[in-house]
């Protein structure tokens, strides 16, 4: 088996940065869920704390799982490039949307 060093491959933490912020914030929004949901973390706060990230901006990731799955699918599965282009600020808009129909809609005018 080749060492990494000899395959070229860059760091682990480099491809995780080449993915689009959107991308990362959403996965990074489950692993939050799963940590509270399986009793390993109080809550936010305390993985705030475990992160060095303020608990507003922890909520703020977390929100992302206010999007319907359809959405979520497309943030993790869509090319990078459509993905990279859509800033996360307005992600808002559309997580404060309740019916998944319209945010889509709103998700569609963003794209």
């Amino acid at each position: 088996m080749k060492d990494l060093k000899q395959a070229n491959l860059p760091p682990h933490a480099e491809k995780i940065k080449a993915e689009p912020q959107l991308r990362q914030n959403l996965i990074l929004a489950h692993q939050i869920q799963k940590v509270l949901a399986d009793g390993r973390a109080k809550d936010l706060k305390e993985i705030a704390g475990w992160l060095n990230m303020s608990p507003q901006r922890i909520n703020q990731i977390t929100n992302c799982l206010m999007l319907s799955p359809k959405i979520q699918k497309e943030i993790l599965f869509s090319p990078n490039e459509q993905i990279s282009s859509i800033p996360e600020y307005k992600l808002r808009n559309i997580t404060d949307e309740v019916e998944w129909q319209k945010q889509y809609a709103i998700w569609q005018e963003l794209l």
